[in-house]
């Protein structure tokens, strides 16, 4: 029994965002149960960050916490549509939750705002 205990491997990240900035961000907002299921997804697999001082539907050169994502494979975790993922993804850069912008690793990538 030992041996089949050992052979398992379990893969685990921590999350943890400050917490005053995401309940102004997030909490108050009226989302669907995609975009809710869209969140929760990318809270496990995007970084945050300090606000920055850019002021176009937050894009920004900063190469620090950007992550690249796919947004296929998201749709297929969900089992949702590539467009339904498509339309949270902006509905959340609009809102000022998610963040665009690129660095050495990733030229299209994303992270929170809070």
């Amino acid at each position: 029994m030992a041996e089949s205990v050992a052979s398992i491997q379990q893969y685990k990240r921590s999350i943890s965002i400050p917490r005053q900035p995401f309940m102004d961000l997030v909490a108050y907002e009226d989302f669907s149960k995609k975009e809710l299921r869209v969140l929760l997804l990318l809270l496990s697999s995007l970084n945050g960050y300090r606000p920055s001082k850019t002021k176009e539907r937050g894009d920004s050169d900063d190469p620090r916490n950007f992550n690249e994502i796919d947004k296929a494979e998201i749709a297929k975790n969900l089992g949702m549509s590539t467009k339904s993922v498509n339309k949270a993804i902006d509905r959340f850069m609009d809102l000022g939750i998610l963040e665009k912008g690129r660095n050495q690793h990733s030229k299209k990538g994303y992270r929170f705002t809070f």
